[in-house]
C-alpha cells in the first residue's frame, strides 16, 4: 500500500513539474465553420450551392515520407454547418487516379494503404478527448473514440451520420453529414478539430494541424480550433431502439426450439453534455465471435470486448493499464473489464436491464456510471445480481486529469465485491519538443472480509520522438486483488517493462524506415523474487517505400514456475526454473496489392526443449467490395516431458454488396478443442441504428475416431430500428 501511495503522488509531483515546462507550444491553426441554412445533396459532386458558403481548408502539409513539405496533392477541406448538423466535404485531387487504393466499402473497414481521409473532433476542446471519423475513396466509412490524448482508441464504437465518396477523373470527393445530436458537447463557441488525408499510392500522409511525425490523429491536443459552434441544437435528444428477434436453436441429439424475444434501448440527451441510457433485455445476437488462440502459457488469455451497449461512451469507463502505442487499454491489469458483465466462460448470460449514465457535467467533471441487473442461469451456475460501476474523472487542465473508479457487485457469486481507486493522466505533445504522456493508479478490492482485501498499482510513462521512442510500466497486484468485475492476468505478481526504440529516417533509399530496440520485461513477487524474464532485442527492422517491411528479433526468456501446468493436451511443464532462447523472423509484402500476406516464423529453444512457431495470413482483395483472408498458425513443440503440436486455422469471407448490404462469414477450427465453428452474418442497414441482420452459428466437433458431428446450428433474425426525436 505504502509504495503504491509514493508511486502515485511522485508521478503527479513529476507531472506537475513536466507540466510547468510545457510553454513553448506550437502555434495552433484557427478557422469559423460557415454557417449555412440549407442541406446539402450528399452525392459526391460538391455541386450544390451550399458548399459556396462553407469556410474552405486548404493548407495541408505532408507528414510522411517527407515532414514538413507543402502537401503534392491539393487537398481542401469544406466545413459548415446549419443548427442541427455539421457539414464536412474533402476534395482530394490526384494526378494518379489510375493507382488509387480502393480496396475497402464496408462500414467500419481496417484500412491499411486505402485513399482515405480522416478527422478528429474535439467537441469540448478539453485537449484529451474526441470523436474520430474516416472515409475512404471506395465510401467505407468508420468512425471511433478517442480518450487520453490518443492512449485509448475505442474502434468499435459506432455513430449514426452519412457520408458519400465518388472517385472523379483528376480527384476524388466525399461528403459527410454529423448530426449535432451523435456529439455530446457543452456550451463552448470553439471545438478542436484535425484533418488528415492518406494517399495510397505513394503511402503519403497530409494534415492540416500539427504536421509532426512523432504525434498522429489520436493526439487530441495537437489540434486545430474552429468557431462558430454556440447556439447549435441537438434536438430533443431522445432515442428509442427497439429490437425483436427470433432465433432456431438446433442442438446435435437434441429437439429443436424456437426463440422469440424483443427489448431495447433508450437513450436521453439530459444536456448536450451528459446522456442517460436505458437497456431492457439487452441483445447480441449480432455480436461476431471471439478469434481463436492457442494459449501455451499458464495465464488466462484475454478478449476484447465486442458488444455495441457496452462500447458506446467506453472511453469515459476505462480505468488502469493502457495501451503502449494507443488503444482500448492494456491486458494485464484492468479493475473494470465489461466483458465480466453478460459473459461466464464466453456464453451469454441474460441482462434483464441496465442503466447508464454518461457525460460531462458543470466544471470539468466527465462522469461515467453504470448499473445492471443479470438473470440467473443454473447451467452456467451463474447466480442473479445487481452491479454497479461509478468512474468520475476531473480535468485539471488541458494536459491533465485526476479520476477514481468504483465498482461494487459479482457476476458470478452472490458475495460481495468491491473495488475503489484513484488514477491521474499526463498527454501533451509540447513537453521538450516531444509527445509526452504519463498515467499512474492504484486501486483496491474488498471482499467478504478483511483477509481477502487487495491492492493493485501501475506507472506508465510514453515518451516519443521523430525517430526515437520510449516507455516505461510498473504494474502489478497483491495476491489478494479480486476484482470481480475486472481483469488480472497475472495476479501477485509485478511486471517492470522499459521499451527503447530507435528509429532512423533515411533520404533517397527504398526504405523509408529502419526499426531498432531494446526492451527487457521482469515480473516478481512484491517481495522482488524473480518469476519470469524477457530480452527482447529488435536486431533490425524496415520498412520499405512499397509497405512491405521485414523484421529480426531476438528474445532471452526465463521462467521459473512454481507448479506443473499443462502446456497443451497430454504435455505437462514441471515446475522448475528455465532459461533459452528464441529468434523471430517476419515477413510481411505490401498491402496495396490484390494479394498480400504475413508470414512469422520463430523458434529455437523452448524451456529445456525447442519449438518451432508458424504463423502466415494470405489475404486477397480482387475488388473493393469482396475479400478472403486466410490464416494458419502452428506450434511444434519438443519436450523431455513429451511433444505436442498446435494448430488454429480460419478463414474469412467478406462481401460487400454497396455501402448498406454486407455477408461476413468466419469459419475457425483448432486441434485443441478439435471442433470447427462458423459464423456468417449478413447485415442490411437502411441507416445507422436501422438494421437487419441474419445471422447463422454452426458448429461440428471431430471425436476420437476421427468421425465428425455436428453438435448445433442456430439460426437468428433480428431487426432493429432507431426512432430519433
Amino acid at each position: 500500500m505504502n509504495r503504491a501511495l509514493t508511486n502515485f503522488f511522485c508521478c503527479v509531483a513529476l507531472a506537475g513539474f513536466v507540466n510547468a515546462q510545457d510553454s513553448a507550444k506550437a502555434v495552433t491553426k484557427v478557422a469559423q465553420v460557415g454557417v449555412v441554412s440549407q442541406s446539402p445533396v450528399l452525392d459526391g459532386n460538391l455541386d450544390d450551392a451550399m458548399w459556396q458558403d462553407a469556410v474552405q481548408i486548404d493548407d495541408f502539409v505532408e507528414v510522411k515520407p517527407n515532414e514538413g513539405r507543402p502537401a503534392e496533392q491539393k487537398t481542401i477541406c469544406y466545413l459548415a454547418r446549419n443548427s442541427t448538423t455539421l457539414f464536412i466535404a474533402f476534395e482530394c485531387f490526384d494526378d494518379n487516379i489510375a493507382e488509387m487504393v480502393l480496396q475497402n466499402v464496408a462500414r467500419d473497414a481496417f484500412f491499411t494503404d486505402d485513399d482515405r481521409v480522416e478527422l478528429v473532433i474535439d467537441t469540448f476542446n478539453n485537449k484529451q478527448s474526441a470523436y474520430f471519423f474516416q472515409m475512404s475513396a471506395a465510401g467505407s466509412r468508420g468512425d471511433a473514440l478517442i480518450g487520453d490524448n490518443g492512449r485509448r482508441f475505442n474502434k468499435p464504437w459506432n455513430a449514426f451520420w452519412k457520408g458519400i465518396a465518388k472517385v472523379h477523373e483528376d480527384k476524388w470527393v466525399c461528403e459527410m453529414a454529423i448530426p449535432f445530436a451523435t456529439l455530446s458537447s457543452g456550451d463552448n463557441d470553439t471545438w478542436g478539430l484535425n484533418f488528415q488525408r492518406y494517399r495510397g499510392s505513394t503511402r503519403t500522409e497530409y494534415r492540416w494541424a500539427a504536421p509532426r511525425r512523432e504525434v498522429f490523429m489520436g493526439n487530441v491536443s495537437i489540434a486545430g480550433e474552429i468557431s462558430g459552434f454556440a447556439g447549435i441544437s441537438h434536438g430533443r435528444g431522445i432515442e428509442f431502439r427497439p429490437y425483436f428477434k427470433t432465433k432456431r436453436i438446433d442442438r446435435h441429439g437434441g429437439e429443436e426450439a424456437w426463440q422469440n424475444d424483443f427489448g431495447g434501448e433508450l437513450h436521453w440527451s439530459i444536456t448536450p453534455a451528459l446522456k442517460a441510457s436505458l437497456t431492457y433485455n439487452t441483445d447480441f445476437a449480432e455480436t461476431e465471435v471471439d478469434d481463436r488462440k492457442v494459449n501455451l502459457s499458464r495465464f488466462s488469455t484475454f478478449y476484447p470486448e465486442k458488444r455495441d451497449f457496452f462500447l458506446q461512451d467506453n472511453n469515459l469507463f476505462e480505468f488502469g493499464e493502457q495501451s503502449t502505442f494507443g488503444g482500448r487499454g492494456g491486458n494485464n491489469l484492468l479493475p473494470f473489464f465489461s466483458r465480466s458483465i453478460g459473459l461466464s466462460d464466453g456464453q451469454p448470460v441474460d441482462i434483464d436491464f441496465g442503466l447508464r449514465l454518461a457525460g460531462r457535467l458543470a466544471g470539468g467533471l466527465d462522469i461515467g456510471a453504470l448499473a445492471v441487473h443479470t438473470a440467473s442461469d443454473a447451467s452456467l451456475g451463474v447466480p442473479e445480481g445487481d452491479l454497479l460501476v461509478m468512474r468520475p474523472s476531473y480535468h485539471l487542465s488541458s494536459s491533465s486529469s485526476l479520476g477514481a473508479i468504483f465498482t461494487s457487485g459479482d457476476p458470478s457469486s452472490t458475495g460481495s465485491n468491491s473495488v475503489s481507486g484513484l488514477d491521474y493522466h499526463f498527454s501533451s505533445a509540447e513537453v521538450f519538443g516531444t509527445n509526452f504522456s504519463l498515467n499512474t493508479f492504484f486501486v483496491q478490492s474488498r471482499g467478504e472480509n478483511i483477509a481477502s482485501r487487495g491492492l493493485g498499482f501501475g506507472t506508465q510513462l510514453n515518451l516519443s520522438q521523430r525517430e526515437y521512442e520510449f516507455s516505461f510500466a510498473n504494474i502489478g497486484t497483491q495476491s489478494e486483488f479480486n476484482p470481480a468485475m475486472g481483469y488480472v492476468r497475472r495476479p501477485g505478481e509485478m511486471m517492470t517493462k522499459v521499451v527503447a526504440k530507435w528509429k532512423p529516417l533515411p533520404s533517397d533509399s527504398v526504405v523509408r524506415q529502419y526499426d531498432f530496440f531494446v526492451s527487457p520485461e521482469v515480473w516478481t513477487t512484491l517481495d522482488g523474487d524473480l518469476i519470469s524474464s524477457t530480452m527482447r532485442f529488435g536486431l533490425f527492422g524496415a520498412e520499405f517505400n512499397d509497405g512491405s517491411s521485414v523484421k529480426l528479433h531476438t528474445k532471452l526468456m526465463r521462467d521459473r514456475p512454481d507448479s506443473d501446468y499443462e502446456v497443451a493436451d497430454g504435455v505437462t511443464m514441471l515446475a522448475g526454473d528455465y532459461a533459452w532462447v528464441e529468434h523471430m523472423l517476419k515477413y510481411s509484402t505490401s498491402t496495396r496489392s490484390k494479394l498480400s500476406s504475413t508470414t512469422y516464423l520463430s523458434g529455437g529453444e523452448y524451456y529445456d526443449g525447442n519449438i518451432v512457431k508458424l504463423n502466415t495470413s494470405l489475404t486477397y482483395r480482387p475488388t473493393a467490395s469482396f475479400k478472403i483472408k486466410l490464416d494458419y498458425g502452428e506450434n511444434r513443440g519438443h519436450l523431455p516431458v513429451g511433444d505436442f503440436t498446435t494448430r488454429v486455422e480460419s478463414m474469412a469471407l467478406d462481401f460487400s454488396f454497396g455501402p448498406k448490404v454486407s455477408w461476413d462469414t468466419l469459419l475457425q477450427a483448432d486441434n485443441q478443442s478439435d471442433t470447427l465453428g462458423v459464423q456468417s452474418r449478413l447485415k442490411y442497414a437502411l441507416e445507422d441504428g436501422r438494421e437487419l441482420f441474419f445471422v447463422a452459428d454452426s458448429g461440428w466437433e471431430e471425436l476420437a475416431n476421427r468421425m465428425i458431428v455436428p453438435t448445433q446450428h442456430n439460426l437468428t433474425l433480428k431487426v432493429v430500428y432507431a426512432l430519433r426525436f
